[in-house]
């Protein structure tokens, strides 16, 4: 009988140094007390870091013409003492590109939640001028309640490139000017805005002769400038013929959150044209490239 019970006993050592190998064990025992042995056992598992073994793909993302887009991106956080484990107040995305803006989510959702396993739906809004390019990356992270850290960045995704050009006006007028006047400025501008992330080194405008009653101020009589107030120096308009200006207009040749291109119009008037409305016989055409 008694070697029977030392066999059992040298069965429970044996079992409880096995679970000593994963993790902290402290047996306490005092003297068997009538053949009978008791003990408490005490077991203190140690934290286990979270991952992020997956972040699922985005598609080539085209942005909105002078506004912001939100992009969406899923990922998985794992961590093996259990999903409750991980802290979703910091689950955070930043989408990323050299020499650009990091975008960081605004808000990250559990969409999902099994055993040790948690999917994250997280929302970036991106500007209208960030660049285009295939090399934005996407930097996944997460802690877990001991303040351990998950990082995955090894996706990356294309933002597409955005051409949107607006203006602010669609006509030009002077209300009034005399025959026989150079160099006449107009009531009013025109301003061109990149609302793209398109950069643009030339800025084009095609005019037309103005008419009233089978008189006519040509074309070549209307200029263009990017100031007020010019009387020498300004582009003149070629009828029917697109040309450059920018040689005193910059142009749109950058894009950001506040590009834009103020263009001043000027008229000279001949001698002899009798009073009226003149209106161009086409609409002129502004046109970067």
């Amino acid at each position: 009988m008694k070697t029977k019970r030392n066999g059992q006993l040298g069965l429970a050592v044996f079992l409880i140094l096995g679970i000593a190998l994963a993790s902290v064990l402290i047996v306490s025992g005092a003297e068997c007390s009538s053949q009978e042995c008791t003990g408490t056992v005490s077991l203190n598992l140690g934290n286990s870091a979270p991952t992020i073994p997956f972040v699922d793909s985005v598609s080539a993302v085209t942005l909105n013409g002078g506004t912001t887009k939100v992009v969406y991106v899923l990922f998985n956080a794992t961590d093996v003492n259990g999903y409750e484990d991980l802290d979703h107040a910091t689950a955070s995305v930043t989408l990323f590109k050299s020499g650009e803006t990091n975008r960081t989510s605004s808000s990250c959702v559990a969409q999902t939640n099994t055993t040790d396993t948690t999917v994250f739906n997280c929302s970036v809004t991106m500007q209208f001028y960030d660049s285009a390019g295939a090399d934005w990356g996407i930097d996944a992270t997460v802690d877990d309640d001991s303040a351990s850290s998950a990082q995955n960045n090894t996706e990356t995704f294309t933002v597409n490139a955005l051409d949107y050009v607006t203006q602010d006006v669609t006509e030009i007028a002077w209300t009034s000017v005399s025959a026989g006047t150079n160099d006449a400025e107009a009531d009013n501008t025109m301003t061109l805005t990149n609302g793209g992330n398109q950069d643009y080194t030339v800025l084009n405008v095609t005019g037309y002769d103005a008419v009233y009653s089978g008189n006519t101020i040509n074309a070549e009589n209307f200029s263009l400038d990017s100031e007020t107030g010019q009387t020498t120096g300004q582009v003149y308009m070629v009828n029917d013929t697109a040309v450059d200006v920018t040689g005193v207009i910059t142009g749109l040749t950058s894009h950001g959150a506040d590009v834009t291109e103020e263009i001043f119009f000027y008229v000279d008037v001949d001698n002899g044209l009798p009073s009226g409305t003149y209106a161009q016989v086409e609409s002129w055409v502004v046109k970067v490239a």
